[in-house]
């Protein structure tokens, strides 16, 4: 389901937005004034933001992995806020466009561009605060994806998250939606196979992209055992 709760379009998703606008929605005359353009909120966990004060996103000397990083932008963005003590593993699957990346992201040391296997971010257990994918996931090898999503469980810290941007399958768009879209539903489904529990799913107003964010099951404490006052009927 996702969630309706319009609020102020955080910077850099304004920075996100003008950047499709410009390649995919001239036509559309999109506004993304700050003051009069909304989207979908992000808490309680807040990846959008990346606001220290909220205590919900980013955070200095945090680690993220951006998988599928392309030409390093949302990577130079994360590397503002993670700081000088924090580090963004950018990957990328062919070598050319980690050198590009490593050009690009020259003034952001925080980024270190890699060439990343197909089956693996190739990091350490418990090594990540964040593992990002933007219009990545849909790339994946058919069958790949709930053991994609362990192997991130792994590598991710268990009180870190997720966060995956993918277009939407649903909306009308031909063939960019079937072949380079994702359904909502489709990846609730294959992250909670593989040990995730979705906290947000919600629409990018201004885009045809949804944003989802999980966190480990393992987060949650066993739901305490209700005890029924005695002589009540049992009922739900």
């Amino acid at each position: 389901m996702l969630a309706l709760n319009p609020g102020p379009l955080p910077d850099i998703l304004i920075a996100y937005c003008a950047r499709w606008r410009d390649r995919a929605f001239v036509n559309l005359n999109l506004s993304v004034n700050k003051e009069s353009y909304n989207v979908y909120t992000f808490s309680p966990v807040r990846i959008a933001d990346f606001d220290h004060g909220s205590g919900h996103g980013l955070c200095r000397g945090d680690v993220v992995v951006d998988i599928g990083a392309g030409d390093g932008w949302w990577a130079r963005q994360m590397a503002r806020f993670v700081g000088a003590e924090g580090v963004i593993h950018a990957g990328e699957i062919e070598q050319k466009k980690v050198d590009d990346m490593k050009g690009k992201c020259a003034d952001s040391p925080q980024v270190k561009s890699y060439l990343i296997p197909l089956d693996s971010t190739a990091l350490p257990d418990n090594s990540c605060d964040l593992a990002f994918l933007s219009k990545t996931y849909h790339h994946f090898n058919k069958g790949s994806h709930v053991d994609y999503l362990r192997h991130l469980h792994k590598v991710v810290k268990p009180t870190g998250r997720l966060c995956i941007i993918e277009r939407h399958s649903a909306i009308p768009g031909g063939t960019r939606a079937t072949e380079h879209g994702w359904s909502p539903g489709l990846l609730m489904q294959q992250a909670e196979e593989a040990g995730w529990v979705g906290v947000r799913c919600e629409l990018i107003r201004g885009t045809y992209h949804f944003m989802a964010i999980f966190v480990q099951k393992e987060l949650f404490p066993p739901e305490p055992e209700r005890r029924r006052p005695e002589g009540r009927d049992n009922q739900n």
